[in-house]
């Protein structure tokens, strides 16, 4: 059963290329993108389409053969609206909110991994995914007392962090253009959040 440790996370990203980096951090909030659709509509405001347009630019950025200044320029931009864009820590949140939250946060951490390619903002970013597939398993199981055995033998868990290994694995393997795609198109294909999570009405 895998863990989540930071420090050997934080190792693993240390000894990758920036790009490969960046692209680990933004599968993490590709994973979560459907999250931004759970929320509270009124609440979300223009966040979808902030991100929309946020995750659009971080792929073209990451998958391209050279990186793009100007690209990376306007990924920092997005990212700071964004900032913007997320409500005060004081609104009320409902379950669905939070995943907002978490999966926004997410796609935040992993531009900023492209603009500052060495700080930890990309194991911030694998951090707020594995956060927000602890909190879920948290809610599903339910009851007073938080069983961690539990919790962490969640299968959504336990798939997040597979995924995350596994997107790591890849690119210490080798962070070529072509790798950096399939990765990307990989994390596209599965969510870290259930669908049955309830829709606010």
């Amino acid at each position: 059963m895998r863990k989540f440790v930071e420090e050997e996370v934080r190792t693993r990203l240390q000894g990758m290329a920036p790009l490969a980096r960046g692209t680990v951090a933004l599968c993490a909030a590709l994973r979560l993108l459907p999250a931004i659709r759970f929320g509270d509509p009124v609440r979300a405001g223009s966040i979808p389409r902030v991100v929309a347009e946020l995750s659009s630019r971080l792929v073209t950025a990451i998958t391209s053969t050279e990186v793009d200044t100007g690209e990376l320029r306007t990924v920092s931009d997005l990212a700071g609206r964004l900032v913007g864009e997320l409500p005060t820590a004081d609104s009320a949140l409902c379950d669905e909110d939070a995943y907002l939250d978490d999966a926004c946060i997410c796609f935040i951490y992993a531009a900023q991994s492209m603009v500052s390619p060495e700080s930890d903002d990309a194991l911030n970013a694998l951090t707020t995914a594995y956060n927000a597939v602890d909190q879920w398993a948290i809610r599903e199981i339910g009851g007073n007392v938080i069983d961690e055995g539990a919790i962490l033998s969640s299968p959504v868990v336990q798939s997040e962090l597979d995924r995350q290994s596994q997107d790591i694995s890849l690119l210490e393997a080798g962070a070529s253009t072509e790798r950096r795609q399939l990765v990307i198109s990989r994390a596209r294909e599965h969510l870290a959040i259930p669908v049955q999570v309830k829709r606010v009405q």
